[in-house]
């Protein structure tokens, strides 16, 4: 199930991508007041600066689906994202890291990608990492959740040698659990 899992997430995150470099900019001047996206679905809500192209797609099998939301923002240059997975039927091979499977996936998404900085995070009562990603053309921050059978990854994707702004920090900080956040 682990190199299925990297493939199905690699997938997620590039139909994400796709369709987020499809979408209308968002102009700086837009950008001062953000608005809160919650997902009583998905158990999270979010800050951003515009309403996000919202997509479903179920990236699993038969027997493990991965039904995932995306959430997707393009902000003057840079792709906001937000996907939420709910294994139903479990992870499958339980020797795998759901979270390293994730992390895998961006990084093949990045031409030549690598991790750069990796440290773990908790919000609320649910653990995981933060990962700093570069490539040969974009570099991207990654911060992904795990509880129970739902993945939840946010990331901030933008061209290579482009520092990430207050934009970045104030995405991953807007995000938090909505009480209860599903199992």
């Amino acid at each position: 199930m682990s190199h299925q899992f990297v493939r199905v997430c690699r997938y997620a995150l590039a139909l994400g991508l796709a369709l987020a470099l499809l979408a209308p900019a968002v102009t700086s001047a837009q950008t001062a007041a953000w608005n809160e996206y919650p997902s009583a679905a998905d158990g999270f809500a979010i800050s951003a600066p515009s309403a996000p192209m919202i997509s479903t797609q179920d990236y699993g099998t038969a027997e493990f689906p991965a039904p995932t939301h995306t959430w997707i923002w393009k902000i003057d240059g840079a792709v906001l994202l937000v996907a939420a997975s709910a294994f139903t039927n479990g992870w499958g091979d339980s020797k795998s890291d759901p979270v390293e499977d994730v992390a895998s996936g961006e990084i093949k998404n990045l031409k030549n990608g690598r991790i750069t900085s990796k440290k773990p995070v908790t919000l609320a009562d649910v653990s995981g990492i933060d990962y700093v990603l570069e490539g040969d053309d974009n570099h991207a921050r990654s911060r992904i959740f795990r509880r129970g059978n739902r993945i939840w990854t946010l990331l901030v994707l933008s061209a290579a040698g482009t520092p990430f702004d207050d934009r970045a920090d104030r995405f991953f900080a807007s995000f938090r659990f909505t009480s209860p956040a599903p199992p």
